[in-house]
């Protein structure tokens, strides 16, 4: 069943970009809404793996049972899970840090590579490749959803939803100069090369 809240607003956007000690302050009117943010990616977050398992029927992540990838929501074995990223980084900017979640359309567009080719220039899962170091101390425009725990009970772990290298300059909107004129023939015309 859809959450009418959802439907009713439609995820809310805004292209104000935020600074990090307000985002820790939004209210309720931005609970899943999505935001800019301008941050410095300074150290990765310790955790188990760089990615995880997934269903590749439901795409839902898999837990290991009895040694075999399952799926709890199939309720099958998944002989051949695939593997997406998901990494934990600190961020910062002037007025302090978060946590950011980096989901595998976001790492695979800074690396340019999938799990599956990290894994082929023999990446193990337990160890932190080094290729992810060529990210750190660089700066990022971030996109994150805030979710209700981020907003009331203050949740430092933010999820990206885009990314992009270097920071978003918004567009100055100027005034049209040239007037646009009608299309006046619907004849195509020989175009000679020489």
């Amino acid at each position: 069943m859809f959450s009418t809240n959802k439907l009713a607003n439609g995820g809310k956007r805004c292209a104000t970009i935020h600074m990090v000690k307000d985002i820790k302050n939004l209210g309720d009117d931005f609970i899943e809404s999505h935001i800019l943010c301008q941050v410095k990616l300074t150290q990765f977050q310790q955790v188990k793996t760089w990615c995880h398992p997934i269903c590749t029927s439901c795409y839902e992540r898999v837990h290991v049972l009895n040694n075999e990838d399952t799926c709890s929501f199939c309720k099958r074995v998944v002989p051949y899970a695939d593997k997406k990223f998901e990494v934990y980084i600190t961020a910062n900017d002037e007025t302090g840090s978060i946590v950011l979640i980096l989901e595998d359309r976001e790492v695979r567009s800074l690396m340019g590579k999938t799990v599956f080719q990290m894994m082929n220039e023999g990446n193990k899962l337990e160890v932190f490749p080094n290729i992810f170091h060529t990210i750190l101390n660089k700066h990022y425009t971030v996109k994150i959803c805030l979710t209700e725990e981020n907003i009331h009970r203050k949740t430092n772990i933010y999820v990206v939803t885009d990314i992009m290298e270097g920071f978003y300059a918004e567009l100055i909107h100027e005034q049209q100069t040239s007037i646009p004129h009608p299309i006046e023939s619907m004849e195509s015309q020989v175009s000679f090369n020489e």
